[in-house]
């Protein structure tokens, strides 16, 4: 795949994480799976597209072969920049960052 893809997106990739992504030996074609197939986890001011086990068997489904992209996070901000990316198999603690009545509601109890 070339690098007009991720533009085609609607990403544009950052120096830092062009480099991050040699530097961590993430080819561009896992970027670019993780941006099209991987899940799309609002936190913190950013965007994570991660790719996870049920990814993968959801992309087997179709015809398409992402094993080698798994645990492949790419982290965008919210102006479609992509930031960096790194690889981490443990998804449990990738979630949204949920500050919502329960959060305040614990707080005033204490």
């Amino acid at each position: 795949m070339d690098h007009a893809a991720l533009p085609a997106l609607g990403l544009d990739m950052s120096e830092h994480a062009t480099r991050r992504s040699f530097a961590r030996r993430i080819p561009f074609d896992s970027v670019l799976a993780a941006c099209m197939h991987g899940r799309e986890v609002h936190t913190r001011g950013a965007v994570l597209y991660v790719i996870g086990k049920k990814e993968v068997a959801r992309a087997r489904m179709s015809g398409e072969d992402i094993s080698r992209c798994q645990g492949v996070h790419v982290v965008c901000s919210r102006e479609d920049m992509v930031l960096t990316v790194y690889r981490n198999q443990d998804l449990r603690r990738l979630r949204p960052n949920r500050r919502g009545a329960t959060y305040f509601a614990s707080y005033a109890r204490a």
